[in-house]
């Protein structure tokens, strides 16, 4: 009589035995053992990053663009968070500055880690808001972070008006703060960019960017 048993795991067939019954010819018990191999090989991966890391700070936010040949996501790791920050694939600019991404892919049942990618992000100051393009009105600082100050020394300005990426608008009030300057508190709006019109007395449209970042956390 011939019984045959097999064992099984997730990735191995593991022995197979087979025993002959004596009684039937008269020959001693045949033990016989064979095992076959499954193990699992894993595939390779690579992190693809071409983007240019070079930003002023109003072009906050930025997409990271990094991909792994394996289709998995890609997390990214920054050296010095008071120049920007990363959320997800989103980073957020702080301050002028250079530091080191690194975008990583730790690989899962099928692949393995990919060899991690490092690129040097350099942040400059932005030009928008600084000195006088339009006319003589100017504002700071850009990005900021709560208060915006407006000097317009030449003409009164009536109104001020936000405008989100989602085309959004709304007033805004101005606070005077002394001879020709008002302030903007941005308090209530979220962190992103924004364009700000500005209206004086007689008449004259300032349309301008403007970003907002999000307030640092204490530790």
């Amino acid at each position: 009589m011939l019984f045959d048993y097999t064992l099984r795991s997730h990735d191995i067939t593991l022995d197979t035995f087979f025993f002959t019954n004596p009684r039937a010819s008269g020959s001693a018990v045949t033990f016989g053992m064979f095992h076959e191999d499954r193990s699992h090989t894993m595939l390779e991966q690579f992190v693809n990053w071409e983007q240019d890391l070079r930003f002023t700070i109003a072009d906050s936010p930025v997409r990271l663009t990094a991909t792994a040949t394996s289709g998995l996501p890609v997390q990214y790791h920054i050296n010095d968070t008071a120049v920007a920050t990363i959320d997800g694939s989103i980073l957020y600019l702080h301050r002028v500055g250079e530091t080191q991404i690194t975008a990583t892919q730790d690989g899962d049942d099928d692949y393995l880690p990919a060899e991690p990618v490092t690129r040097i992000l350099v942040v400059t100051q932005d030009s928008v808001g600084i000195g006088k393009p339009d006319g003589d009105i100017s504002f700071f600082p850009n990005p900021t972070r709560r208060l915006v100050f407006i000097h317009s020394p030449s003409d009164r300005i009536v109104e001020a008006f936000l405008t989100d990426m989602t085309s959004h608008c709304k007033s805004i009030p101005l606070i005077p703060a002394g001879p020709d300057v008002y302030i903007l508190d941005l308090a209530p709006w979220p962190a992103a960019v924004y364009l700000l019109a500005l209206t004086t007395a007689d008449g004259r449209l300032t349309t301008r960017r403007l970003h907002k970042i999000r307030t640092a956390v204490s530790q």
